[in-house]
């Protein structure tokens, strides 16, 4: 009698696992949502939109093709929580060498992160000028995300941004 206890028991403990585990993944169709979601399109007005599972991974890409932002992202198939995103901005480059400021770049990059200024400046921002271009680069970390944000010195336009998740 204990033994056919223990296995009801086991087998309940497999099955209550197996079930919490189902529970947690996410279909490429939920992948697609929140990706259109967050970038505050629909897939109805997207172009180049490309979606595949690749080891347990959902990649997403699109382009807004109003904008011409490029979006990628990246969820987990099993825990639905996005690994990365990045967006690629349509932009001008000016060969000016005005500066917005480290400042204005990291407001900046705290408003298109939707985290608080007091976070970004605790992480770098740097101002390199290139080929008549200048730029910040803001990376900072919080709640289990690294961001880098690619600033345009002279208009104060997102280039480019990256979320990632750390692992943590």
């Amino acid at each position: 009698m204990r033994r056919i206890f223990t296995i009801l028991l086991s087998l309940t403990m497999v099955m209550m696992m197996s079930a919490a585990a189902f529970a947690d993944s996410m279909t490429q169709e939920s992948a697609e949502k929140a990706a259109f979601k967050d970038a505050g399109l629909s897939k109805d007005k997207v172009v180049g939109f490309e979606a595949e599972n690749d080891d347990g991974k959902y990649e997403i890409e699109f382009t807004d093709p109003d904008s011409g932002t490029e979006y990628s992202y990246e969820f987990s198939a099993s825990s639905g929580k996005m690994l990365e995103k990045s967006a690629d901005y349509m932009y001008e480059r000016t060969s000016s060498k005005k500066k917005i400021g480290a400042k204005a770049a990291r407001t900046k990059a705290a408003k298109i992160s939707g985290v608080k200024y007091k976070t970004v400046k605790k992480g770098s921002c740097k101002y390199t000028y290139k080929k008549k271009f200048g730029k910040y680069k803001v990376r900072f970390k919080t709640c289990g995300y690294k961001y880098e944000v690619e600033i345009a010195a002279a208009t104060g336009k997102v280039i480019e941004f990256e979320k990632e998740a750390t692992g943590k």
